[in-house]
């Protein structure tokens, strides 16, 4: 199998993040969007927020086939062998910052916020964008470009409500004019010549990487990337884009929490300790632990102070700074003190300020 140098550098990059600290599994989780506490926590504590979600149709096989050309050529080295722990060796290190350099991850990729988005977002706006233009050109003889019967009577319904159709039209296009006008041409290119038409049949990004001349997972990302931007614009000045708004604006806002722990949030909310969660929901108290970390992680209003003092968070905090680790060992280590738990609350609250949210 030959090695994708675009994906040679992905993964390369999200190594270098984790530091052995992690099993290259881990990256495995944060690439096809795992919805559980641990992997959303390692997006945060290793700002691989990015790319969660991602990269949804790798396999698995493909990873280690990755992994151990990697070893081959001698760009990483196994800190554990048997838990499949990597770091990168200082010819890997070079490797990345060639990749940064040469092409590195699309701008606006940001998997942790927009990923749940994406996919519907695209299904309606693509069939909103067909309809409108076989409208503009009056015909009314075209096949559809999906069969999924939610977002065929969503876009129907969303017509009824934008009842001149010319009118629509042009804001629609003005509004995708001025958003694609500010990405680079690349991504803007992939973008449009994705979308159907009048007399246009959308391109797949295989086809585009080919006729683009571009690595088909670079094509892929850029324009997971271009949606994400989208996504990210119209969310934050829906008053300036009302119509590319209204494919969204029924969407949730705010912390995705995984189910389970979305139930667990709410017994919190309702005064429930840890132990009372766990015996309510029949479930083992490590579970809800995780819960109550994933939920230090996504909601920055959530308060911590009752399940660790100020003083030991602290504590921990500087530890983790000047040792600049993540590793929950090393820090048990130097503060016994500590639970895991507690250990991992202090990190979520690391990993979401470092990472900006």
């Amino acid at each position: 199998m030959v090695l994708s140098t675009y994906f040679k550098g992905l993964l390369l990059y999200c190594l270098n993040n984790i530091q052995g600290e992690r099993s290259s599994y881990a990256v495995y989780h944060i690439l096809k969007g795992k919805k559980s506490s641990q992997t959303i926590q390692d997006c945060r504590l290793f700002q691989l927020e990015s790319l969660f979600n991602c990269y949804r149709s790798l396999k698995r096989g493909e990873l280690d086939n990755r992994i151990e050309q990697l070893i081959e050529s001698n760009e990483i080295e196994p800190v554990q062998i048997d838990k499949n722990h990597f770091v990168l060796t200082p010819y890997g290190r070079d490797s990345l910052e060639r990749w940064e350099t040469s092409q590195g991850l699309p701008p606006h990729l940001n998997g942790a916020s927009y990923s749940q988005y994406e996919e519907i977002f695209w299904k309606r706006l693509s069939l909103g964008f067909q309809v409108l233009s076989n409208s503009a050109h009056e015909c009314r003889q075209y096949i559809p470009i999906t069969r999924d019967e939610q977002i065929l009577f969503w876009v129907k319904k969303w017509l009824n409500h934008h009842t001149s159709s010319s009118s629509t039209i042009n804001q629609f296009y003005q509004e995708l004019y001025e958003l694609l006008n500010q990405l680079d041409d690349l991504q803007a290119s992939i973008f449009v010549h994705k979308l159907t038409g009048y007399k246009k049949i959308g391109k797949t990004i295989d086809q585009l990487s080919e006729i683009l001349n571009i690595d088909s997972i670079y094509g892929h990302l850029s324009f997971v990337s271009t949606l994400h931007y989208l996504i990210g614009n119209i969310i934050k000045k829906k008053q300036k884009y009302p119509i590319l708004f209204s494919f969204i604006s029924d969407l949730a806002e705010g912390p995705s929490f995984t189910v389970s722990t979305s139930k667990t949030y709410l017994l919190l909310q309702k005064g429930y300790s840890i132990e009372e969660i766990a015996l309510v929901r029949q479930l083992k108290q490590n579970t809800i632990e995780d819960h109550i970390v994933e939920i230090a992680l996504l909601d920055k209003n959530f308060s911590i102070s009752s399940f660790i003092s100020p003083e030991l968070e602290e504590k921990i905090n500087r530890t983790a700074l000047q040792l600049d680790t993540k590793k929950l060992k090393l820090l048990k280590d130097k503060h016994p003190e500590a639970s895991y738990f507690q250990i991992r609350l202090v990190l979520a609250r690391q990993g979401r300020v470092t990472s900006g949210s």
